[in-house]
């Protein structure tokens, strides 16, 4: 179910929605941002995973991307992170008594919402069985501590 908030609308209650994949990360030497790029076919060797953040929204606005050396460490950000998003029944604010991530999960599966899913998002007409490179969401963040190294 749709709902405004702020002249925005979202796909359900939740502000945002978490990704895990994997990507790709260049910084410029002597520059505060680094530049993220997501690789859903083709992983190339020095990928890293990480946890896009997007806006729930039709076009499902990346706003920001955590970096891990491991997939559990994704993972267990994912599981602290996400029952703590913003909805817009509390007026854009966190919960104040977060789920579970269970709980969250459920509550999420039981309410219908979607999952952020780049097929339905960057549709083609590619035959499922030819590999498209498929990769998105080339964009820049401002470097605040050490990204993690493989």
């Amino acid at each position: 179910m749709k709902k405004e908030f702020k002249d925005i609308i979202y796909n359900d209650d939740r502000m945002f929605v978490l990704y895990l994949c994997k990507c790709t990360i260049k910084d410029k030497e002597g520059e505060r941002f680094i530049t993220t790029t997501i690789h859903h076919d083709e992983i190339p060797d020095d990928f890293i995973w990480s946890v896009i953040t997007f806006r729930n929204n039709e076009r499902y606005t990346a706003v920001k991307g955590n970096h891990f050396k491991t997939k559990e460490e994704a993972k267990a950000f994912i599981r602290e992170t996400y029952p703590t998003v913003p909805l817009i029944s509390l007026n854009g604010e966190a919960p104040q008594k977060p789920l579970q991530y269970d709980e969250f999960v459920n509550w999420c599966r039981n309410n219908d919402f979607k999952e952020y899913d780049y097929k339905k998002m960057f549709s083609s007409d590619v035959p499922s069985d030819v590999s498209s490179d498929a990769k998105e969401a080339r964009f820049e963040t401002m470097l605040t501590e050490k990204t993690p190294n493989k």
